[in-house]
């Protein structure tokens, strides 16, 4: 066997041990940080909850395309949505497309929303918890790989990765609100 022929065995190999890796662990991933803003509860509520206000915070929409966020629904709670188009530059959220609808709200202390990015799908909730010097909001990502084997593999950082867009994403929603 030549040398070409060893390298070739070996790449398909690792895949292969990989792939079996990927497929040995859980589809399911979450991402999870909470921040308090020094502001009411219904400032910060209404924040997150507008779709119109949602873009300016928001660290999926890249900066360079803010002006371009479309709302679709500008709807106050349920139904609201928000689409932004990608970029070329990079971002905390690697500039691209996406979607946001609000599927679920419980007034002042709970909005869920369902996130498309870059062919991915997740849920974001973020809780809302009044406190005497302002609001702790607490914002979770949930999604699932499926059964694709790399992208489970992906799932092992996502803690770190999306959750430092969450950490962008809160540190601008308590500027947008204080």
């Amino acid at each position: 066997m030549n040398l070409l022929h060893r390298l070739a065995l070996a790449v398909a190999t690792v895949l292969v041990v990989l792939a079996g890796v990927g497929f040995g662990l859980r589809g399911q991933w979450s991402a999870q940080r909470a921040e308090v803003v020094h502001a009411g509860s219904t400032a910060t509520f209404e924040a997150i909850v507008d779709p119109a206000v949602h873009a300016r915070w928001s660290p999926w929409v890249p900066d360079d395309r803010v002006a371009d966020a479309e709302v679709l629904n500008p709807t106050a709670g349920v139904g609201g949505a928000l689409r932004w188009p990608g970029s070329g530059t990079a971002s905390a959220a690697d500039g691209l497309a996406g979607t946001l609808e609000i599927t679920e709200v419980v007034p002042g202390r709970k909005v869920v929303a369902r996130v498309e990015r870059g062919g991915e799908v997740w849920t974001s909730t973020w809780l809302l918890h009044p406190m005497s010097h302002g609001t702790e909001v607490t914002w979770i990502i949930r999604g699932d790989a499926g059964l694709r084997p790399f992208k489970r593999l992906a799932t092992l950082w996502h803690d770190r990765t999306i959750g430092m867009g969450l950490e962008v994403g809160l540190t601008a929603l308590r500027a947008e609100c204080e």
